[in-house]
């Protein structure tokens, strides 16, 4: 039992009803083709016998992969979850938010997400089947092998023929759901941060205060860079911290916090 073990433990105690057991499920096969992982607050997370499933909710949980552990409950008023995956963000960041909009376009992976913020404790979380790009409609989604990762654009873990998913804007989503202010907008959707951030009315950024995103390349499109993005984030009136992957720096996560707020605005 190693240090990172210990660290691992101690960190999921404060949120898993067995830590233990989940620890012990994480690598491997799953005999009973799932895992139902039970939180302290009585919520039941349902995970498939993907191993990315398992390490997504480590990473969020034990690991602190997103910086909740700080946010007290309630402290944020609206957070907006964008490639919400099965749920595993949304299970965390629920209790810390009166209003949480979750959007996710892969029709396995929705099923599941809706499975696991089901019940009276997310009844103020929204989940909504659909992309968000740089334009409204119908686009094409290209399934993948590894469910996490399948995306708006064909990439080298495409599997089968693409479907036709429902696309919105960021716009869409703050005037539809009439969101003046965002505590935290997370964005996690292999390649369409790009479209995104490009197509965000500028005026729209005023009231984003912390954004948390996953970036990825993008065949075709070289001038989409980590650089890019932070340029865009800067110029939106945030500060940016950029921790590329040390397993592929084509791949990291960006952090940015609007100035006003780091200057107690």
């Amino acid at each position: 039992m190693g240090m990172a073990w210990i660290r691992d433990y101690l960190a999921l105690r404060r949120h898993l009803a067995s830590p233990r057991a989940f620890l012990r499920a994480r690598k491997g096969t799953l005999p009973d083709g799932r895992l139902d992982v039970l939180l302290r607050n009585g919520v039941s997370v349902r995970l498939r016998d993907v191993p990315m499933d398992r390490h997504i909710f480590h990473r969020i949980f034990a690991r602190d992969e997103y910086r909740l552990d700080g946010v007290g409950p309630g402290a944020w008023d609206t957070v907006v979850d964008v490639g919400a995956h099965i749920g595993l963000f949304a299970v965390r960041a629920a209790p810390l938010a009166r209003r949480l909009f979750c959007f996710e376009p892969d029709p396995g992976n929705l099923a599941l997400l809706r499975r696991n913020l089901s019940g009276e404790r997310f009844a103020h979380v929204v989940v909504t089947g659909a992309a968000l790009s740089g334009r409204a409609g119908r686009r094409d989604f290209h399934p993948s092998g590894n469910p996490s990762a399948a995306s708006l654009f064909g990439n080298a873990a495409a599997a089968g023929a693409p479907v036709e998913v429902e696309s919105l804007t960021l716009g869409d989503v703050f005037e539809r759901n009439r969101i003046a202010a965002c505590d935290l907008l997370k964005l996690d959707c292999e390649g369409a941060e790009y479209e995104i951030l490009d197509s965000t009315p500028p005026p729209l950024w005023a009231g984003i205060r912390r954004v948390a995103m996953e970036y990825h390349p993008v065949a075709g499109h070289p001038e989409w860079t980590p650089g890019w993005i932070v340029a865009r984030l800067e110029a939106y009136g945030h500060r940016c911290e950029v921790l590329p992957s040390r397993k592929d720096p084509a791949k990291g996560r960006i952090f940015s916090t609007a100035r006003d707020l780091l200057r107690g605005g």
